[in-house]
């Protein structure tokens, strides 16, 4: 169970509710200065009944096939149907990328990837089939800015996809791509069979002042593959975390905290959750101004020092050294270093002294 503080569709904290609580996805509880209230959901993930810290119902609700309200006994708070945020004075839902009206049973914006689905109106809500399906987000892929930041983002029943976007000059996000000799569009992406990425999370940290964003993605290569695209798409660095079992089965963790020179996500899910009892294998991490060594060679804080910490942690846990890499996105290659690392193992931190150049007076 994870505490999170969240926004409403006007970027704005919501409302009375200060901080709220989930497990995985699910919106679990919320908690104001006054009470603590704990949701129950259907199916569909929609709010039926909230009950207060004495165990008693300060919410009820039933809803139409496609979401308005059929019944309400009070209400306490705004997310009902889908788990969604309901705007009081348009009765539109906010599904983050979209606007949703119930009474139309239309989305309010087209979806951008429509074209993937022709017989399917661009407006339509999950494809007329709302007892069976949710659309979460209100569009069906991770859309990903330079920035390490998620623009969009909805569960796709048949793969998990990435692409990154960056805004064109009408300041909307589009996909970006390279194309080969014969004008064909690659685009920057990576998708794996649907259920390889097993969870996300963003949690806003009131100490560091930011947004942590992270990814559990089955498969030490589906992992690789995965930070390798934002940290040759992005200008923030990223870590790629290794637990348990190496190879098809491993656990990676890929995550960020939207800085252009630190990544201190890793850190803060290291001290919350896996430094109890977890197999540490390696942790990765790029430099996205191509830094070939590690931070802290003089200091032993920073790189070294985090390397310092992680090692302690994996051997009091009865596991082996992890295994240490920056990657270079300019180079496509690995840098290796430990804990014990020193100027001496990079020449790029010290001058060269060609020494033919060097005379030497009698």
């Amino acid at each position: 169970v994870s505490p999170y503080y969240v926004e409403n569709g006007s970027g704005t904290k919501s409302g009375a509710f200060s901080k709220h609580y989930y497990a995985g996805s699910d919106r679990i509880a919320s908690k104001t200065a006054d009470d603590a209230y704990f949701y129950f959901t259907d199916h569909l993930g929609s709010t039926t009944h909230i009950t207060d810290r004495s165990g008693d119902v300060a919410q009820y609700a039933a809803y139409t096939p496609y979401g308005s309200l059929f019944r309400e006994y009070r209400s306490v708070q705004p997310y009902k149907f889908n788990g969604k945020e309901l705007d009081q004075e348009t009765g539109y839902y906010y599904y983050g990328a979209r606007y949703y009206d119930p009474s139309s049973t239309l989305f309010l914006g087209v979806d951008p990837l429509a074209d993937k689905y022709p017989g399917i109106g661009g407006y339509i809500y999950c494809a007329g089939n709302p007892i069976r399906y949710v659309d979460p987000d209100g569009r069906d892929v991770w859309e990903i800015n330079e920035a390490g930041e998620i623009t969009s983002h909805i569960k796709d029943k048949t793969q998990d996809a990435f692409y990154m976007v960056a805004k064109d000059a009408d300041g909307n996000y589009q996909r970006t791509y390279t194309t080969d000799a014969n004008g064909n569009k690659n685009y920057n992406s990576v998708s794996f069979e649907y259920g390889t990425v097993e969870n996300f999370q963003s949690q806003y940290s009131d100490d560091a002042k930011t947004t942590f964003l992270w990814y559990n993605v089955r498969g030490d290569n589906n992992g690789q593959q995965l930070f390798e695209l934002f940290a040759d798409n992005t200008n923030v660095e990223f870590s790629q975390l290794q637990l348990g079992q190496k190879g098809d089965n491993g656990l990676n963790i890929i995550s960020t905290s939207c800085d252009k020179s630190t990544e201190r996500s890793a850190n803060f899910l290291l001290n919350n959750q896996y430094k109890f009892g977890y197999t540490i294998r390696g942790h990765n991490h790029n430099h996205p101004d191509n830094t070939p060594y590690p931070s802290g060679l003089s200091s032993r804080g920073s790189d070294i020092g985090f390397s310092n910490s992680l090692t302690n942690i994996s051997l009091r846990n009865g596991s082996d050294i992890p295994a240490f890499k920056i990657y270079l996105s300019k180079t496509g290659k690995y840098v290796k270093y430990d804990r014990n690392s020193t100027i001496f193992d990079f020449p790029e931190t010290t001058p060269i002294i060609d020494l033919s150049t060097v005379t030497v007076s009698p």
